[in-house]
């Protein structure tokens, strides 16, 4: 019996390769790229799940998304075509076979979807350091996130604005360090603490 069953396996699996192998569909997928039909790319995407260069396939598909500027069909291709790890195992390229892929293509939505003004988006997109975005160990994390986007709200003269994201986000600080079970230990990313780091930031881009 467990010989049948891993004949069965073994035969599966040379079905599953021999599938993608007689599969006209990276033709297709390279064709629709390079005639700029994305919609239809993403069709054939979808058909090379399982198959040798199916990543490869996801990081052309998000870059064409990405440049003409379709944020919300490149996130699709990341979070619901392919499978990727967590922001914070993305730190173990040797466990997570998906961490490069998903670290290369993060940042990049984490980029544009600042420059795009979707700053709440983006943190989802921020690397971290424990796996509960909320954990106070990730203090430092939220903060150099706090910091890009004021950088850019000030660079593009929003200053108002920025003065404004400080004041809506500064309180992640007192909710998950302030008043966190483990915050003691963190006690150096207090809000007052950081308030005082991000509003320096903020005076130098004046």
């Amino acid at each position: 019996m467990k010989r049948m069953l891993m004949l069965a396996a073994v035969l599966v699996a040379a079905f599953s390769l021999v599938a993608c192998a007689d599969s006209s569909s990276r033709e297709q997928f390279d064709k629709a790229i390079a005639e700029g039909r994305l919609s239809d790319a993403q069709v054939e995407l979808v058909k090379l799940k399982g198959c040798s260069g199916f990543y490869n396939c996801c990081d052309i598909l998000i870059d064409e998304y990405l440049a003409i500027g379709n944020l919300n069909k490149a996130k699709f291709v990341f979070d619901k075509i392919s499978s990727h790890c967590s922001m914070y195992e993305m730190r173990w390229e040797h466990t997570y076979s998906t961490a490069k892929y998903t670290k290369r293509n993060a940042q990049k939505l984490y980029k544009h979807l600042i420059a795009a003004d979707r700053f709440d988006e983006a943190w989802a997109y921020h690397p971290l350091e424990y796996g509960d975005e909320n954990y106070p160990g990730n203090a430092p994390e939220y903060y150099a996130y706090m910091v890009d986007v004021v950088t850019h709200l000030c660079t593009n003269g929003r200053h108002d604005e920025a003065y404004s994201f400080i004041n809506s986000h500064i309180h992640w600080f007192s909710k998950n360090v302030d008043n966190h079970k483990w915050g003691e230990d963190y006690s150096q990313y207090n809000k007052s603490a950081m308030l005082g780091q991000i509003m320096d930031v903020y005076n130098t881009l004046q």
